[in-house]
């Protein structure tokens, strides 16, 4: 349908599959990526908005140790849903190998730097850096 091919055929969708394809590349010709060294986009904008920063859904895009770029896909048509959900962000997961990572984050006009901690509970967010100019 009309939609779906839209988005299909954003910018966003196909960074997706390029990182995704990267990563399945990777995992093919080196060691196999373990589930623990992948990091979702969601789990790492929860860990944020946990340690006090923005909502999941007001992110605009991110980048993970300055070289995975991210951003949400075109929305899909709306749905109804409880007024409190909060939507989980699409995309391929980060390789994240090893327990620190750095997260620069934009939402809205708020540029952020966030360290990003594995522990045996899961990723803990600590803000380093904020500003007021988003530069992507």
């Amino acid at each position: 349908d009309a939609d779906k091919e839209t988005r299909l055929a954003a910018p966003g969708w196909a960074r997706a599959e390029g990182r995704a394809v990267l990563l399945a590349c990777a995992a093919a010709l080196g060691d196999s990526a373990r589930d623990d060294d992948l990091l979702a986009p969601a789990a790492a904008l929860a860990a944020i908005a946990t340690a006090g920063g923005p909502a999941p859904r007001t992110a605009s895009w991110a980048r993970l140790d300055g070289n995975f770029p991210w951003s949400p896909l075109p929305p899909a048509p709306p749905v109804a849903a409880a007024p409190d959900s909060v939507p989980s962000p699409d995309g391929p997961p980060w390789p994240a190998r090893g327990d620190r990572h750095v997260l620069e984050l934009v939402a809205g006009d708020d540029w952020q730097l966030w360290l990003l901690d594995r522990d045996p509970s899961g990723w803990r967010a600590t803000r380093l850096l904020p500003a007021a100019d988003p530069t992507p």
